[in-house]
């Protein structure tokens, strides 16, 4: 397999970071990243671990994939410095596309 031109630093680049977004929908979330771990509490279902895969894709963007309990495989395109990103959402047999907004990327213990 080729290396990544980017590097292959993108976990931890999220490994002990809060980040925060909202959807075009107004869905809001923040999830905490424990190493490969993507930790969001779900209104309705409490709080979700879920393993994730992230790729860096460009300088600052990033591929982040995982798979949700109920939903099943989400992916995010993630543009750090733009503060935007994409998101595929299985829903009812379709894939829908939302943009959204990155309202804060910090440290989780600040």
């Amino acid at each position: 397999m080729a290396e990544n031109k980017f590097g292959s630093d993108a976990l931890n680049v999220f490994d002990g970071k809060s980040f925060s977004y909202v959807y075009e929908n107004d869905w809001a979330f923040t999830n905490v990243f424990e190493g490969a771990t993507r930790i969001s509490v779900v209104e309705g279902r409490g709080t979700l671990r879920e393993h994730v895969e992230i790729r860096r894709v460009g300088p600052d963007a990033y591929f982040i994939a995982w798979i949700d309990d109920e939903m099943g495989a989400l992916t995010q395109l993630v543009d750090l410095a733009a503060k935007t990103l994409l998101v595929s959402v299985p829903i009812e047999g379709k894939i829908e596309v939302w943009t959204g907004t990155i309202t804060a990327f910090d440290d989780a213990n600040a």
